[in-house]
């Protein structure tokens, strides 16, 4: 089996510290999944989160910048996960075993990170595409009665809203 899971990070320039940004994949649970992370203060990183914490596998050193866009790809074939930052492979770890059919994401972990141009490539699949919507507003976006033709056609029904500052992403499948 084979995935990847695209995405271009960003780190805003703030006093926070913990500005990181993680792939997660082979999820079952909140404490039964693998991640693969970018981390502001220099670090990438492959592991996995179970009922005794966080295991960090195998880490890499590497300074990211800050607001500059980063394209990072994590690609997962059998029991073998690589993490790719602008093409160029910085970390892979071998789990031994293949990955089950837990689930995949996007997540940060007490911080700080902006995702944008999130691609899904799944197993004997064509690449699917998506429309993203995101609320710029501090103020909830009525929806109902909107409507999107083309790859994904949805009309929005009644009681159909974006929170403040929140995204919404349409995925058209077969």
């Amino acid at each position: 089996d084979e995935i990847r899971v695209a995405t271009t990070v960003n780190f805003p320039a703030t006093s926070s510290f913990n500005r990181n940004a993680a792939v997660i994949f082979d999820y079952r649970g909140e404490t039964d999944f693998k991640f693969a992370s970018v981390h502001s203060n220099g670090r990438v990183r492959i592991g996995q989160r179970d009922e005794n914490g966080w295991d960090v596998l195998n880490e890499f050193k590497w300074v990211v910048p800050e607001e500059v866009d980063i394209k990072i790809a994590v690609e997962i074939t059998g029991s073998v996960v690589r993490l790719l930052a602008s093409g160029h492979e910085k970390v892979s770890w071998d789990f031994g075993d293949a990955m089950g059919d837990g689930l995949v994401g996007l997540g940060s972990k007490n911080g700080e990170a902006r995702f944008d141009d999130v691609v899904v490539e799944p197993p004997d699949a064509e690449q699917f595409e998506f429309l993203e919507l995101f609320n710029t507003t501090s103020s909830p976006v009525d929806l109902a009665g909107w409507q999107v033709s083309g790859p994904v056609d949805l009309l929005f029904a009644e009681g159909t809203a974006i929170g403040p500052r929140e995204t919404l992403v349409l995925v058209g499948f077969d």
